[in-house]
């Protein structure tokens, strides 16, 4: 997997909300082989098969199979009906006691003999392999003839002929791939097959020499790929899944079913390994790489010798066990996992401060294990040429095993125990495969439905402050208003009564154009503030900069634009604050901060503030709807032509800042405007995916205000647009958490959240 936003565990995503879903978009990084999917958070337990296929161009060492099969093999427990099972269990963690023993195993989630795989023999000869042996000792041979026949000498050619005869009718047998995987919580398995033997031929994405097997034991987590033949008389056979290490040996069943078969299973149920640990590690052992195969790419798996890399960094990881604060708790090196509040991943991205068997993201080479304690001589015994290239492995109780591991795959990555007990108990970190560069040949972007669909759970975490920015400044118009209008006794553009504000905190209209918060509250949230600064129309002059907490103040207007003209069409009094004159009330605010803190007090406080300017559309939409002389067919093709005097005016409007100590701009571009519902109803019978106001009247919701009898959408997250023209509290927060952390193709030349050290 190239991209850690998407693997799924605690530090790199937020969980998907109940009722909510979330779409993986994954590219998997050079890989092939078995795998499965499977929840990661608390104690919720389901899986799924996964195939990763090799390119058609790229050979496979073995012969296509006449069938796959996927085998999902994993310990159960029951429960006394009153609380979900996995509730019950994780209730047992968290009171400090262990989990109970199993009570069954469950093969493709199915008890004893519930689970079938039908396959076929061909050719259809019952007496192929029956009766039938021979030596080549001597110029002939006796051998012995199918029941009721006799014993006769036969010459060596004849004895030749029956072996091709022989030969071809066994390799004319069918063979089955089965990819088996162990999804259970805490119990090592072994699988076999009566009366056939398992031939090995993929591990986890490495094609292995291709060893015979009777049995194989499989980890947690663990996944295998084996070839079988059908190669014995027509009946039908037991698959046996049981437990390894466990006291007690609890086995259950499948059928493996020959079609042209009416003869059922017989007993005995073969038995697997006992509990010894060397048998299994002599297994584990014995699987080696195929180095004249191909893998993910067309360049054999041997072409890469590991053993040849320099090692540049040894770590140790030893496993610890403590009770803290009167509760069990599992960890590394005596430090144990606990999840918080905001993922590390995400964190991370948006510059916030404040035995183990798997590394996701990873493969490595399993390069040696062995029982006792590792000292620096065992790498003595080491195999560094054709160890297995995988992504899990077994450390056995009171052993070893060393890991060869490139990390070359950018991210934050979980390392955890598969023994999902301790896992849950803190048995688990994070590995931050870290590089300075930001680009996509290193690591994807986080994806684009993210924040989207997982960031109201970050809504509170977010709030860290930075104690970098003493102040945000905000110009705009009503994309970052928050109540200049209420002041304007006569003003015609307000949004002080319902629906707006009905996701506000207790559901207060404030004048903002949303059913909450905007995006200069969320871009003032990620720095560290409650939500944006208070207008300058609600403060009372020079107090609110001798104010202990005074952190900037909000001049926007909903309704103006860079020009003076736009939004003013109320002949009776102020319609709206333009720009020019939001800059006049900044100058009242320096001066008033001249007074208070003096000139060079001021000027480190202006130098270290933000300043977010957000304005623009109305201009464009006031143009468009005014009696201007350019048709409205040809209004786009002038857009430039027209938009060059507003440029004009704006590059003047930030050198007057400027001259008054702004220093660090965030500047927001122009929505496309084309795309609100108010802009969209003449178009709504040309476009298939028009997006309607949550909250409006007639077409589209677009052809009324928000008024406290207009109609209101009641699943608000989900809409883009609150009204005609402005975005939802959803929309806002994603464009802020875009501002801020966004790559360049989205915010350049940088990002929000570097403009306080620019």
């Amino acid at each position: 997997m190239r991209n850690s936003y998407q693997d799924g565990v605690y530090e790199t995503t937020c969980p998907i909300l109940l009722g909510k879903n979330f779409t993986y978009v994954l590219q998997v990084k050079d890989q092939i082989g078995s795998f499965f999917y499977f929840p990661s958070l608390a104690f919720h337990k389901a899986s799924g098969g996964i195939r990763i296929l090799s390119r058609p161009r790229i050979l496979v060492p073995f012969p296509v199979p006449t069938g796959i099969f996927t085998l999902l093999i994993g310990d159960w427990f029951n429960h006394d009906h009153c609380l979900p099972l996995l509730q019950q269990l994780k209730a047992m963690l968290d009171g400090g006691h262990k989990l109970p023993s199993l009570d069954d195993i469950l093969i493709n989630g199915h008890g004893s003999n519930d689970a079938s795989f039908t396959v076929e023999q061909a050719p259809n000869d019952k007496h192929d392999l029956q009766g039938q042996a021979a030596s080549s000792v001597g110029p002939a041979v006796a051998v012995l003839i199918p029941p009721g026949g006799s014993s006769r000498w036969i010459s060596r050619a004849e004895l030749s002929e029956s072996r091709r005869q022989m030969a071809s009718k066994i390799s004319s047998r069918k063979t089955y791939r089965f990819r088996i995987s162990n999804v259970g919580l805490q119990n090592s398995l072994n699988i076999r097959i009566q009366g056939h033997k398992m031939k090995l031929v993929e591990v986890e994405g490495t094609h292995t020499v291709q060893t015979i097997y009777e049995s194989l034991d499989v980890l947690v987590d663990q996944s295998y790929s084996v070839l079988v033949t059908m190669d014995q008389a027509a009946q039908d056979f037991y698959i046996v899944a049981s437990t390894r290490f466990t006291d007690k040996i609890i086995s259950t069943t499948a059928i493996l079913h020959y079609s042209n078969s009416n003869k059922p299973v017989s007993v005995p149920i073969p038995g697997g390994p006992t509990d010894r640990i060397d048998w299994s590690l002599n297994q584990v052992r014995s699987i080696r790489t195929n180095l004249s195969a191909s893998g993910p790419r067309p360049n054999l798996q041997g072409s890469y010798n590991y053993g040849l890399v320099n090692i540049t960094r040894t770590i140790k990881l030893v496993s610890t066990a403590a009770q803290v604060n009167g509760k069990q708790r599992y960890g590394v090196n005596s430090v144990y996992f606990l999840p918080a509040d905001t993922p590390l991943k995400l964190a991370d991205y948006f510059k916030i401060g404040g035995v183990f068997r798997h590394i996701d993201g990873h493969a490595f080479w399993v390069v040696g294990m062995d029982g006792g304690l590792w000292a620096p001589n065992c790498r003595e015994q080491y195999n560094l040429r054709d160890s297995v290239s995988r992504s899990t492995t077994q450390v056995y109780p009171k052993s070893w095993t060393s890991i060869y591991i490139a990390l070359d795959n950018v991210g934050m990555w979980n390392v955890r125990s598969e023994f999902w007990a301790r896992q849950y108990l803190g048995k688990q970190f994070y590995l931050r495969v870290y590089t300075p560069v930001t680009s996509v040949r290193d690591e994807f972007p986080i994806p684009n439905n993210a924040v989207l669909s997982l960031s109201l759970v970050m809504a509170g975490a977010l709030q860290l402050a930075n104690g970098e920015v003493p102040a945000i400044f905000v110009l705009g118009d009503s994309t970052s208003d928050v109540g200049t209008n209420n002041y304007l006794p006569q003003s015609s553009i307000k949004s002080n009564f319902p629906h707006n504000g009905v996701d506000f905190p207790f559901a207060r209209a404030t004048g903002r154009f949303s059913n909450g918060f905007n995006t200069a509250d969320y871009l003032a949230k990620l720095f560290g503030f409650k939500r944006s600064p208070p207008t300058f129309l609600s403060q009372n002059g020079t107090s609110a900069v001798k104010r202990p907490k005074f952190r900037g103040i909000n001049f926007s207007s909903a309704g103006c634009g860079i020009l003076d003209s736009t939004g003013q069409t109320t002949a009776q009094g102020k319609n709206v604050v333009p720009m020019g004159e939001q800059l006049y009330q900044f100058s009242i605010v320096y001066n008033d901060l001249l007074a208070f803190k003096g000139p060079s007090e001021t000027e480190k406080f202006l130098a270290k503030s933000l300043f977010f300017i957000s304005i623009g559309s109305n201009d464009i939409l006031g143009n468009y709807y005014s009696s201007n002389p350019i048709p409205k067919e040809q209004f786009i093709p002038n857009l430039g032509l027209v938009y060059e005097k507003f440029l004009r005016i704006a590059i003047k409007l930030c050198y007057m800042l400027i001259s008054l100590g702004a220093r660090k701009f965030g500047i927001v571009s122009v929505p496309p405007v084309g795309c609100c519902p108010s802009q969209r109803i003449s178009q709504a019978n040309d476009f298939t995916d028009v997006k309607t106001a949550c909250c409006g009247n007639g077409t589209l919701n677009a052809q009324g205000f928000c008024t406290p009898k207009a109609n209101l959408c009641s699943n608000r997250d989900e809409y883009l647009f609150w009204d005609m023209f402005h975005p939802t509290q959803a929309a806002s927060k994603l464009a802020a958490f875009t501002l801020y952390g966004g790559e360049r193709r989205f915010v350049s030349p940088i990002n929000f959240s570097q403009l306080p050290d620019a």
